[in-house]
């Protein structure tokens, strides 16, 4: 049975416009103004400003 994943693309600004992460992610957990949020697969399209930190889950266990 295949994993459902998340397509995730990650860009550091006002530092860098380049992408800092793109791929495929179990799921994405990080915080923003509204408090600390997790992203699952089949989850709705999402754009949001973050503070902190992102954890990337990827299918690899890699964080």
């Amino acid at each position: 049975m295949k994993k459902d994943l998340l397509n995730v693309r990650v860009f550091w600004l006002p530092v860098s416009k380049e992408v800092f992460f793109e791929g495929e992610a179990e799921s994405v957990s990080s915080e923003n103004q509204l408090g600390k949020f997790d992203v699952l697969p089949q989850h709705a399209n999402f754009i949001s400003l973050i503070f902190n930190e992102v954890i990337i889950v990827t299918p690899k266990k890699e964080k």
